[in-house]
């Protein structure tokens, strides 16, 4: 195991250590057992819903490149991705990039897109819970200033990708052999973006679908468990958790999505209740994942032309 894979590991095992002594299993293990089954499959469809509208940005992104599989064709990468990832977040979008890449025999242009897809999600998804934790931060200061600096800090990544962007053009010279040769074909890719303000606003509009529906999603699993959560305070923390969650500090968001939810939920249900809410929610997210890995492994041919 790599010394960063150990690290995952550790802290994984630390948040929750934290988070099971906040709220032991015996305390919200029993919740779980009385789930009710229309909000379950009501927040399920939400999410598939979210693969859905993520892959038509994908798709925004790719005629960029002048990559066209077709949508269903896709939505299969997009989900089979989505499988990888819950194992380790950034291994599926990696899996994604390289077989569609190779299967259309544009790799460069489709990780670019790739990269523009990941990166406009992450806009709007911080977008949104800047402005929830803002609010947050009003009503109290001394809990939320951790929070509110580490924002800051992912804000300034954000800017500095912006950069990245801006800088890269088409043409120029070709800058070596090799890996260097591939990574400048790649930012020119990543060039072929300037100007498509058009592309650019449609997929931060789309980028802010996910975060909202989460916020949905958290409130059907809530109703799923027979927990009445107020919804403003879902609205303000749920897009700063979905946020942190995805930092690729521990394995697939446990522990730390845990400990966020047990933590900024506080004031609107107790530890176990919290903990029984982001259990259902890490179950439903495998789930989601796991139908990509179905089709992974049934019909790996699904929407191909040709």
């Amino acid at each position: 195991m790599s010394p960063a894979g150990l690290v995952r590991w550790l802290l994984t095992a630390g948040l929750l250590a934290v988070v099971l002594f906040q709220a032991p299993p015996d305390q919200w293990l029993p919740t779980l057992t009385r789930v009710r089954w229309v909000p379950l499959i009501l927040a399920g469809l939400m999410m598939a819903g979210i693969v859905l509208v993520n892959t038509w940005k994908w798709s925004l992104l790719l005629e960029v490149q002048g990559v066209r599989p077709g949508f269903l064709r896709l939505a299969y990468h997009y989900t089979v991705g989505y499988f990888f990832n819950s194992f380790l977040t950034g291994t599926g979008d990696l899996k994604r990039a390289t077989d569609l890449g190779r299967e259309q025999e544009a790799l460069p242009q489709v990780m670019a897109s790739v990269l523009a897809e990941r990166w406009s999600g992450t806009v709007g998804q911080v977008a949104l819970a800047s402005v929830t934790l803002l609010v947050a931060f009003l009503r109290d200061p001394e809990a939320l200033w951790p929070l509110t600096l580490a924002s800051a800090g992912l804000c300034t990544a954000l800017v500095l990708g912006y950069l990245w962007f801006e800088g890269a053009r088409p043409g120029g010279s070709r800058s070596g052999r090799g890996l260097m040769e591939w990574l400048h074909r790649l930012r020119l890719a990543v060039g072929a973006y300037r100007g498509q303000r058009k592309v650019w606003w449609g997929c931060l509009a789309l980028s802010l679908v996910a975060p909202l529906a989460l916020v949905g999603i958290h409130a059907l699993l809530a109703r799923a468990l027979d927990l009445h959560p107020a919804l403003l305070a879902l609205l303000l923390f749920v897009p700063t958790v979905s946020v942190f969650a995805q930092l690729p500090v521990t394995i697939n968001g446990f522990g730390l999505q845990d400990w966020f939810m047990v933590t900024l939920l506080g004031e609107t249900m107790t530890p176990a209740q919290a903990m029984a809410l982001s259990m259902l929610f890490h179950a439903l997210r495998l789930a989601t994942g796991a139908s990509g890995g179905v089709l992974y492994a049934l019909v790996p041919n699904l929407g191909r032309r040709g």
